[in-house]
């Protein structure tokens, strides 16, 4: 707008046209001229800022973009070194845990060598109570009596026993007097068969007198080849009092 002979700016589109902005300043005063030549420079960098500013925009917002997928990429490795961390305390846990009963193991074996050491063998007599028992011989047989006898189901161990009374009563021998362990498994006589071993003298629910012995066989009907095989002798039908006699 020309208002007595000198240009004003105005606030239309004039404000942000740059080339309409300059092509008013022809036939303007000098002075008017440099009003609206600053006025013009100060509305270039206005523009200017507004245009930079979506710029400004776009470069955070694709910085942000750049971080996230930063960070999405690095989730799948932490990941990674949990679980292996995991799993590598896993298997040291099972290490531990396996040299752990490794070790009992070995002392429970220990401890079972050291008693069986101080347990008496063979045709050693053992005292329980009032009764000494002697363990003297180990056979084995798949038929007691011949033809009109027993045969084994598995094998026949057969352990030749002798029981002393010591006592001041007498006592009566029972099948239960006798177990036979082994393997951590323990196996009850075989009374039926017993009586096939023990054809010419009587042996169970034998009463035996003080300061008298009595001698037969215990049969067992058990798997061949056990392991580390031992007598387990007890005094009277509860067996409230027992000993071991390794057969081995």
């Amino acid at each position: 707008m020309i208002n007595n002979g000198y240009y004003r700016p105005t606030f239309g589109f004039t404000r942000f046209s740059r080339y309409r902005c300059w092509d008013r300043l022809i036939d303007c005063p000098r002075n008017q001229k440099a009003v609206v030549e600053t006025s013009c420079i100060y509305r270039r960098w206005w523009i200017s800022g507004i245009a930079i500013m979506p710029v400004s925009e776009e470069t955070a917002s694709e910085q942000k973009s750049e971080e996230t997928s930063e960070k999405e990429a690095a989730k799948p490795v932490n990941s990674e070194k949990v679980e292996k961390a995991a799993a590598d305390e896993k298997i040291k846990a099972e290490q531990v845990a396996a040299e752990k009963k490794e070790k009992e193991a070995a002392a429970k074996a220990k401890t079972e060598q050291e008693a069986a050491a101080k347990e008496p063998g063979l045709k050693q007599p053992l005292k329980v109570a009032d009764v000494t028992f002697i363990a003297k011989e180990v056979s084995t047989a798949t038929n007691l009596g011949g033809e009109y006898g027993g045969n084994a189901k598995s094998q026949f161990t057969l352990i030749k026993v002798n029981v002393t009374n010591e006592g001041d009563e007498a006592i009566t021998v029972d099948s239960n007097f006798f177990k036979l362990l082994s393997g951590g498994k323990t196996y009850k006589a075989d009374g039926s068969a017993a009586i096939y071993a023990n054809d010419d003298t009587g042996f169970f629910l034998e009463s035996v007198n003080p300061g008298v012995a009595l001698e037969g066989y215990v049969v067992f009907d058990v798997p061949a080849d056990l392991p580390n095989p031992q007598l387990q002798v007890q005094t009277g039908f509860w067996g409230t009092e027992t000993g071991i006699i390794n057969l081995k």
